[in-house]
């Protein structure tokens, strides 16, 4: 498996992550599929409502309209980013949400802004992260 970024949306989740900070951040990712090979076309930076260092919701609202604006440009919702104040593995809680969104999840650290991609398909599975010039 593999999901593809642009440099470009990659230092954008960062910066978000970043002016988030010493609150998760979250961001939605919307592109294409083919196969085991996700392309990121767009990414969403999110509000996370709780304001948590340990978690975050997205407004159901603003998730909504994500949703109908992928649909609108012909694309689907194919990853969710966030940061953690650890290392960029999933939490406990993420693995339950990983459970009721089989997308590709990437966690950065607020650490050392090291950035890793998962998968839960029959097991938790790292997803290789592609990064390249421009899409």
């Amino acid at each position: 498996m593999e999901i593809e970024i642009s440099k470009e949306d990659l230092e954008l989740l960062l910066r978000h992550a970043k002016k988030e900070r010493p609150y998760e951040a979250v961001a939605v990712l919307l592109g294409t599929r083919e196969g085991d090979r996700f392309t990121v076309r767009a990414v969403k930076p999110m509000r996370n409502v709780l304001r948590s260092t340990t978690e975050f919701h997205i407004d159901p609202v603003e998730l909504y309209n994500t949703y109908m604006e992928a649909e609108r440009r012909g694309l689907n919702v194919i990853g969710i980013f966030h940061s953690h104040p650890a290392p960029p593995y999933p939490s406990f809680l993420d693995m339950k949400y990983m459970r009721l969104n089989p997308v590709v999840w990437l966690i950065a650290s607020s650490i050392d802004w090291n950035v890793k991609a998962f998968i839960l398909k029959n097991g938790l599975k790292d997803v290789k992260l592609k990064i390249i010039e421009k899409i």
